[in-house]
């Protein structure tokens, strides 16, 4: 892989990545420095990659390893993540700032509650409903079968509307 190619496969991934590493390191300059050390790792392996293949997941993949290797060595506590350092794709333009307050409450909220969930529960509603990422994209980069993922993702997403509702007492209106 030329440089040219390393800018334009690699590069445009590195906001992803920063949202995997945020969710699970916790801090801004925690996840910086892995997407920084993630980018390094490709272009180190830059001669070893494929020209057909998925680099997307290969990238995710190496981001999540290294973040998890991260917190394995270093004992670091995963942290609830400011919601301000977020980017949403909401245009500010066509919202109410009072649908965008609401909003950013209801993304806290669910950041509270998903600290506590399991890894595998968190990197899969990371990777589907936040990334965009197809079933089968998500079972491909962590490793498991489809029918896993969907179950999972499933479940998970119930869970979180049931602390919603009965803990938070929280109501969700499109209106």
């Amino acid at each position: 892989m030329e440089d040219i190619d390393f800018e334009r496969r690699v590069l445009p991934m590195k906001n992803k990545m920063f949202r995997l590493a945020i969710k699970i390191l916790g801090t801004r300059e925690d996840a910086e420095e892995a997407v920084q050390e993630t980018l390094i790792k490709i272009w180190q392996k830059r001669d070893n990659i494929k020209e057909n293949s998925n680099l997307e997941g290969y990238a995710i993949i190496v981001a999540r390893n290294h973040c998890l290797d991260k917190l394995k060595t270093s004992y670091h506590k995963h942290k609830a993540v400011d919601i301000e350092n977020h980017e949403f794709y909401l245009d500010s333009r066509t919202i109410s700032p009072q649908k965008d307050a609401e909003f950013k409450d209801a993304a806290h909220l669910i950041d509270l509650i998903m600290k506590d969930f399991p890894e595998r529960w968190r990197m899969i509603v990371q990777l589907r409903d936040i990334e965009g990422y197809t079933n089968a994209e998500v079972a491909d980069i962590l490793g498991l079968e489809e029918n896993v993922v969907k179950v999972t993702l499933s479940r998970t997403r119930k869970k979180l509307r049931e602390i919603l509702i009965n803990k938070y007492k929280y109501n969700y209106n499109e209106n």
